[in-house]
């Protein structure tokens, strides 16, 4: 199956509207027949970020938590981040997706803002600049001799 690959700068419009990437539309369509993704705030990460699940990574995610024993920590967990909290986004026939401004306010984006998508296998995530720019700073030391 098709993996979400590269990474995209964009900018959000004053509607809070994104153009997904040309890239990352070919790939939701190679994978998935469903033109709407499942977001995700990411907001105990560094950097904090919204993942973007289409349909079959949100499939895969199901099994794996179906697995975990019912009412354990984990699967309620895992329950309430990813069934619960996740906004089911659709992309109109221009390729752009409306963000939700509770997605956007915690990791410091909002209408008219410049935002990085970044691919990450079978998901991809809208990152702030700033933040990004700041972790990738602080990773490259922590990795470096």
């Amino acid at each position: 199956m098709a993996k979400y690959r590269g990474s995209y700068h964009i900018r959000i419009d004053y509607r809070r509207r994104v153009t997904v990437p040309i890239r990352l539309l070919q790939t939701l369509k190679d994978r998935s027949d469903t033109p709407e993704l499942a977001a995700v705030l990411a907001d105990t990460g560094d950097p904090p970020h919204i993942t973007f699940y289409d349909q079959p990574a949100l499939n895969d995610i199901e099994q794996e938590v179906s697995k975990l024993p019912h009412g354990s920590a984990d699967r309620l967990a895992l329950e309430s981040h990813i069934f619960s909290d996740a906004q089911l986004l659709k992309i109109d026939k221009s390729g752009r997706v409306i963000l939700p401004a509770n997605l956007l306010a915690p990791i410091g984006l909002g209408p008219n803002a410049n935002a990085v998508f970044l691919a990450a296998g079978e998901s991809f995530n809208l990152h702030n600049p700033e933040h990004l720019a700041k972790f990738k700073a602080e990773y490259s030391k922590s990795v470096r001799p």
